[in-house]
């Protein structure tokens, strides 16, 4: 039996939730637990784990009735974090499904990214699933459903999209339970090791791969550095995903310095130096940097060499300054 976690606020989402409740429970061999984050609290038989019951177990008796919206919001995600690790950590659960607004998304995201791991399914029908959503996903391969109408009330549309994301995540739940089951019986022997790539280094990328998977019991993980990429990378290397890493292409750190938009940030290259994982660092791409349209390249590089690699990217070379501060960061 696969055990799906429904995570919204009942005390304003009572009917959306219920709805989708159903839709989840209408695939033979899925049942859900909904966990209740309103901040109102709300009674009814459907209701698996209650407001009341969060707060008495991992809110510490804070007394919320003071909090403003934002706080509230930030708090019961801390609070419903706990709750679904432990769910998750002791197996009970096989995926999570969350549908709200703005408030509802930012919760149930922050809730999805905190603890649950890559391939561990997790789903959010949100009404601001159609646009840039990179803050809500982050580095994690959680799954967005455009909700169309808002979510209140339920009418043709809703109904026919709640349907849908009830269907997907529960078929999802089921074959995460197949798989956890597999890796239980039959553990893989084989070394995980991660490698950057990118469009003008995968010819080495796609020898290194070749080599180890053709001389050694290692399967390769190949991350596409464009920001989100990187990110993943040092995430899997958190987790405990990643046995080793060949840092090919570091072209990231190159946009962080110039201000492209494929930075991953300036955590990049932390992740295996403090988990103690073997990595190797290389220079690849780190002579361009990422922006967007051509017409959005900063007026300060118009006179470098530019590339139109397709109308939505375009790549600056960088100067040898801009490559100086890369080997600072590196180094």
């Amino acid at each position: 039996m696969a055990k799906v976690a429904l995570i919204g606020t009942c005390d304003t989402k009572l009917q959306e939730l219920l709805f989708l409740r159903d839709r989840i429970q209408d695939t033979t061999g899925v049942r859900t637990i909904l966990v209740d984050v309103g901040r109102n609290e709300t009674k009814h038989d459907a209701i698996s784990i209650s407001q009341s019951e969060l707060l008495a177990k991992y809110g510490g008796g804070k007394n919320i009735s003071e909090l403003s919206r934002g706080e509230f919001i930030k708090f019961i995600a801390h609070v419903a974090s706990e709750a679904v690790k432990e769910l998750y950590q002791s197996g009970t659960i096989d995926g999570v499904v969350s549908v709200g607004g703005s408030g509802g998304t930012s919760l149930a995201s922050a809730i999805m990214r905190g603890v649950l791991p890559i391939g561990f399914p997790k789903l959010i029908v949100s009404t601001i699933a159609s646009g840039d959503t990179s803050r809500i996903v982050g580095e994690t391969d959680m799954m967005l459903m455009y909700s169309v109408v808002d979510v209140a009330g339920l009418n043709q549309v809703p109904r026919d999209v709640l349907g849908n994301a009830g269907a997907a995540i529960a078929a999802a739940a089921l074959s995460y339970a197949g798989r956890k089951a597999n890796k239980a019986t039959r553990p893989s022997s084989k070394k995980r090791v991660g490698i950057t790539m990118f469009g003008v280094t995968t010819p080495g990328a796609d020898a290194i791969r070749s080599h180890l998977e053709s001389n050694y019991p290692i399967e390769t993980y190949v991350f596409h550095a464009t920001g989100n990429g990187g990110r993943s990378m040092e995430r899997l290397v958190r987790d405990g995903e990643l046995d080793a890493v060949i840092d090919l292409t570091t072209t990231e750190i190159c946009d962080l310095v110039m201000g492209g938009v494929m930075s991953a940030g300036d955590g990049r290259l932390d992740a295996a130096a403090e988990v103690g994982v073997p990595t190797i660092i290389s220079l690849g791409a780190t002579d361009m940097a990422n922006f967007g349209a051509k017409d959005t390249v900063p007026a300060r590089f118009r006179d470098r060499t530019i590339i139109e690699h397709n109308p939505i990217t375009t790549l600056v070379r960088s100067s040898a300054d801009d490559c100086r501060q890369v080997g600072e960061f590196i180094c």
